[in-house]
């Protein structure tokens, strides 16, 4: 680790995953715990790397437990740097320019062991903004949204889980010129903090 430029490279996620690994041993869990979490986070940024014409894009959930198996919520995601549309008549979309948001529900498989499984869906629409070069102006969609997923979860205390998700993005109602549903739909992963009490 103390030889990879990775940890050190600045707004990585392996070098803010060191500020982590210190707040774990603060809290005395064992070294191989630390290890094994630090070591899936270093497995997310190889895949990220190795992908590089992935977009980035955040997400936000809010909900609750229905007991210690079922949640539900609602959620979203927003494209936050940029992504290419890979047409000569559609910029490329920034920020904001592709948003979708629903209702949340997941099923968390032994919640209680320190390692656990969970299936989720999230189902509900969005919005689609796009700027034209073949001509002025610009294209909006209203767009139907339906996104199953699957997330590997590490209980790291009572309140705080780590978890690696994979979802596939189904999207329809695309109407502009250029642009399918398909270019927006795709398999999707990502690395995420829960909180369950405050």
């Amino acid at each position: 680790m103390a030889d990879d430029d990775r940890w050190s490279e600045p707004g990585s996620i392996l070098r803010h995953a060191l500020s982590w690994k210190l707040a774990l041993e603060a809290e005395g869990k064992r070294p191989r715990t630390v290890g094994g979490y630090l070591d899936t986070i270093e497995l997310f940024d190889r895949w990220q790397r190795e992908n590089g014409g992935s977009t980035q894009l955040g997400a936000l959930y809010i909900g609750g437990f229905l007991n210690d198996n079922i949640r539900l919520g609602i959620g979203g995601a927003t494209i936050i740097d940029k992504a290419e549309t890979q047409s000569d008549q559609l910029e490329n979309l920034s920020a904001t320019d592709f948003w979708y948001a629903g209702a949340h529900a997941g099923y968390v498989f032994a919640p209680h062991n320190v390692v656990n499984l969970e299936i989720e869906l999230l189902a509900g629409g969005g919005s689609l903004d796009i700027n034209r070069v073949d001509r002025n102006g610009n294209e909006n969609s209203n767009l139907i949204v339906l996104e199953p997923g699957v997330n590997l979860r590490f209980n790291i205390s009572q309140t705080v889980t780590l978890g690696v998700s994979g979802s596939y993005r189904w999207i329809d109602n695309v109407d502009v010129e250029g642009l399918e549903s398909g270019d927006l739909a795709g398999a999707a992963a990502g690395i995420y903090l829960e909180f369950t009490e405050f």
